[in-house]
């Protein structure tokens, strides 16, 4: 299961804002996102599946330039 400091690990990484991660999962909020950060509500279980998703795409658009 994936924590806050993965999150923003994976954020840094990819050099993405929260509404940028967001847009890449399917349109969900930055303030979602942030809240999940700050602790407020926890990450659902499926969030390490998605982000391994948006790590493939992201991924294949790097290797299309």
């Amino acid at each position: 299961m994936i924590n806050r400091t993965d999150l923003i690990a994976f954020k840094k990484k990819h050099g993405l804002t929260y509404r940028a991660l967001g847009e890449l999962l399917s349109g969900l909020s930055h303030k979602v996102l942030q809240n999940w950060v700050a602790g407020v509500n926890d990450p659902p279980v499926y969030l390490d599946r998605a982000l391994n998703d948006v790590e493939r795409e992201l991924d294949a658009r790097k290797k299309k330039k």
